[in-house]
């Protein structure tokens, strides 16, 4: 897993892989596997208690063993390769969201790896939680995707994780926010719509003021990407989408 991760950060094995259905199939079917839910449920995040819950029960059965740091390291690998191939497959994939029917194999990969990887948010390990975000804000890119998660309730735990002690955390997870809150202007598609995904306006713009207030000069880079939400925000209100 640590060499195919290592190998996917170059572009041309990374273009190459994720261009290969032959390929990249049978990566993302192992991924999928080596991060399927213990708990048998595949549906996106409810509540950080709930992710708490699923990510702890494989940990439990490794750390009864012995083994809770293979574990880890295992999962770690698994989702640094989700990130790397994730991000030249999304660039290589039509940007906005189509009908089940007309979703290509590779987009359903994407849906199912994003729904297996965001019950990871919580995770104890820090770098396992900075990976999954990564991962997601590649993924979160493609509005089939985006999709997928409406109802779920990730613009709570993504609240949440404004406050995360690790501030590549934190810029990582404003990045998923850009990609939540960057809505296709074409009215014609079947875009995702920022107020079916967004339960509560209020208490993102809270969130993420006071996250600036918090930061303000002293990030100065992420503190332009919240600015850049906060943008697509204004920008989703005036044209009545939000």
């Amino acid at each position: 897993l640590r060499l195919l991760a290592h190998l996917c950060m170059e572009e041309e094995v990374g273009n190459f892989v994720s261009t290969r259905p032959e390929v990249f199939s049978v990566i993302i079917d192992l991924l999928r596997e080596l991060l399927q839910s213990p708990v048998g449920s595949r549906s996106v995040l409810t509540s950080p208690n709930d992710i708490l819950k699923t990510s702890s029960v494989v940990a439990k059965k490794f750390r009864d063993l012995g083994l809770v740091l293979l574990y880890e390291e295992l999962l770690f690998n698994a989702i640094a390769l989700s990130t790397n191939i994730t991000y030249y497959a999304c660039r290589n994939q039509p940007i906005i969201a189509l009908p089940e029917s007309e979703m290509s194999s590779t987009q359903k990969h994407f849906v199912s790896v994003a729904n297996n990887l965001s019950k990871f948010l919580f995770h104890e390990n820090d770098e396992i939680v900075l990976e999954t975000s990564r991962a997601l804000g590649n993924l979160t890119r493609i509005q089939t995707v985006l999709r997928a998660f409406k109802g779920s309730r990730i613009d709570e735990a993504l609240c949440i994780l404004l406050n995360h002690v690790n501030k590549d955390v934190v810029s990582s997870t404003i990045g998923i926010f850009i990609n939540l809150t960057s809505c296709s202007k074409d009215k014609d598609s079947a875009s995702v719509v920022m107020k079916d995904i967004i339960s509560n306006k209020m208490e993102l713009l809270e969130a993420l003021l006071s996250t600036l207030r918090k930061l303000s000069l002293k990030y100065l880079s992420i503190s332009v990407l919240i600015c850049k939400v906060l943008h697509n925000m204004i920008s989703a209100i005036t044209d009545g989408g939000l």
